[in-house]
């Protein structure tokens, strides 16, 4: 009889799983990078929305004399705009942030989350007007779809690994 119960009681309880490197890896990586754009962009945005009328005038000539060719915009406008930028940027790598800490958990559907995010983050500067110019696609926009496109199909790999040995345990 007490052999009985030793064996059916380690049926009943699941093996702790090791992770496949890979994910922890790319898990990792995007922890930090997602931690440290969220703290960058999150500063940036609450700097640039919470600013005075008379601090941006104030500022503005500081930036003029960096940046000439912002000369005749509208600078509450422009504070505005980056502002909101920096504010998506931070939200949409919380979600991001979110989706990896789903994938750390294999839960495939953090992947959906972490990929959504990750690719509309390179689109939401597209289209607006700074300066006069209209922003739009280039190569660094480019560079960052690539590496993003790496880093899904990389944890397209790592998850599918993870469930893998999860079902012949």
């Amino acid at each position: 009889m007490d052999n009985n119960f030793d064996s059916n009681f380690s049926e009943t309880i699941k093996v702790n799983q090791e992770k496949p490197m890979l994910l922890k890896v790319l898990c990792i990586l995007t922890f930090i990078l997602a931690s440290l754009i969220i703290l960058g962009f999150g500063i940036a945005a609450i700097v640039c929305l919470a600013m005075s009328p008379e601090k941006i005038e104030e500022v503005w000539e500081k930036v003029l004399v960096s940046q000439p060719m912002l000369e005749g915009t509208d600078p509450i406008m422009f504070f505005s705009e980056v502002g909101k930028i920096c504010l998506y940027y931070t939200l949409f790598n919380i979600v991001s942030l979110v989706g990896a800490i789903m994938m750390w958990r294999i839960n495939k559907a953090g992947l959906v989350l972490y990929a959504v995010a990750e690719i509309a983050v390179n689109f939401i500067g597209f289209g607006l007007t700074i300066a006069g110019k209209t922003t739009g696609f280039s190569m660094g926009t480019l560079i960052y779809i690539i590496i993003d496109c790496v880093f899904i199909a990389l944890y397209f790999i790592a998850l599918k690994q993870a469930t893998k040995t999860q079902r012949t345990n």
